[in-house]
């Protein structure tokens, strides 16, 4: 295999799913990014391959990883699950940390996530599928962690020299559609949404603010 190529195990062992049947918007539209979603059969998660923990929220229930190769990876333990704040959660890894395949990362209690969050299921997502020439998924039923190839992708040349990200743009933006930043008390976000509480909502542009909730 070339530095370019990567094997991008299941992270969860599980029925695999399609995006589309994920009942959440941002996943299932793909606007995160291209992947495949995992029901789990227990509540261990791995790293899909070696590389660097690039993200792991304070509430555990999501992580971002990059691959030696420069393939990015977020693995979002059920729906809706930031509101649990932590509990039913435990991490193994923190920012920064350098994993390999099969390292535990976090584990949680399927039973508990199943009765407090909108579901369970886990969708594995590739957030730089621009950086791809190539992003095959598996045709399989089932994932095994660790041991399953979710995905098989190839990376474009020169990756991690010509990396850059639009979010300076992308807030500044969101900040002048609601108001101004005089306009927003409070804000929260987790890895698929952010949330103001603002201050006078008519000064909202009702055109866009659609776009950004989504």
């Amino acid at each position: 295999m070339s530095n370019n190529e990567e094997k991008i195990y299941a992270p969860i062992s599980g029925a695999i799913r399609q995006l589309d049947v994920v009942p959440d918007p941002t996943f299932a539209e793909k606007l995160m990014g291209d992947g495949l979603a995992i029901e789990p059969s227990d509540g261990n998660v791995v790293a899909p391959f070696d590389g660097k923990v690039v993200q792991i929220f304070p509430t555990k229930h999501a992580v971002g990883l990059e691959s030696n190769a420069g393939v990015e990876v977020l693995i979002h333990i059920g729906l809706e699950t930031v509101s649990l704040d932590g509990e039913g959660f435990q991490a193994h890894v923190v920012q920064g940390d350098w994993v390999k395949a099969g390292d535990t990362l976090i584990t949680f209690d399927p039973v508990f996530i199943k009765e407090k969050a909108k579901s369970v299921i886990t969708p594995v997502i590739v957030t730089n599928g621009d950086v791809l020439e190539t992003l095959d998924k598996t045709t399989d039923e089932e994932a095994v962690a660790g041991k399953s190839v979710l995905f098989d992708a190839t990376v474009k040349g020169h990756v991690k020299n010509a990396k850059t990200t639009g979010y300076g743009k992308a807030a500044q933006d969101i900040v002048t559609a609601i108001g101004g930043k005089e306009n927003i008390n409070a804000a929260t976000h987790c890895v698929t949404r952010l949330r103001f509480a603002l201050a006078d909502q008519d000064q909202v542009d009702k055109k866009h603010w659609k776009i950004w909730t989504l």
